[in-house]
């Protein structure tokens, strides 16, 4: 336990605090501190709700169903705000084609505090080299399946606007686009083809075994 003391003639800062707390003013001369609000020095981490943060910043709720983070946009413009994910490389080479620039992920623990894996998951990856002038990219969906914790990729949208399914049988690989403004095409096995085309608003359904 720590107090601290302004020797100034200004006055006197009161107050108690804990290793590896983060203090806050409580009142206008006295710090606090809240097991709540833990700071990590050896590995800069944040902890909120927790003393043995695993990230840079790792939030924590045991309020069911809440909100661990809102990012609301307060002023006068039409507009919320975004969540950027930046990818810097070493700040050396520029970003190549399929390199991973940020995603998002899920996972459940199976036991307290315990995990498999990831059950689903969304990467946004550079779709080709990028310049000054030119930023492709492409969005890849991810599930995983029963009795596996390893995420497949499932559905990818490429920098052309296409639709590429890629896990509908377990194992293939992306082959064919399937645009939903104009045709339906997709390559669900590596032994057969599902055929057809259509038009942009109407419902596919199965007119044969493997034509829509």
């Amino acid at each position: 336990t720590a107090s601290w003391t302004d020797n100034d003639s200004g006055g006197t800062v009161k107050g108690t605090g804990t290793s590896t707390r983060v203090a806050f003013w409580s009142a206008s001369d006295t710090l606090s501190s809240n097991a709540d609000l833990y700071w990590d020095n050896t590995n800069n981490r944040l902890g909120v709700g927790l003393t043995s943060p695993s990230a840079p910043l790792h939030v924590v709720t045991s309020t069911d169903l809440s909100d661990a983070l809102i990012l609301e946009f307060a002023g006068t413009y039409q507009g919320g705000p975004y969540q950027t994910f930046q990818y810097n490389e070493g700040g050396a080479a520029p970003s190549e084609s399929g390199d991973l620039i940020g995603g998002i992920r899920a996972r459940a623990a199976y036991a307290a505090g315990t995990y498999a894996g990831y059950s689903t998951a969304i990467e946004f990856r550079n779709d080709a080299a990028i310049s000054s002038t030119s930023a492709p990219g492409r969005i890849e969906f991810y599930t995983t399946s029963a009795a596996s914790v390893t995420p497949v990729e499932r559905l990818r949208i490429n920098s052309s606007g296409n639709a590429i399914f890629t896990g509908l049988v377990s194992g293939i690989t992306p082959t064919a686009n399937a645009n939903f403004a104009t045709k339906a095409y997709v390559d669900a096995h590596p032994d057969g083809t599902v055929k057809g085309t259509g038009t942009a608003t109407r419902v596919a359904f199965w007119s044969a075994s493997d034509t829509l």
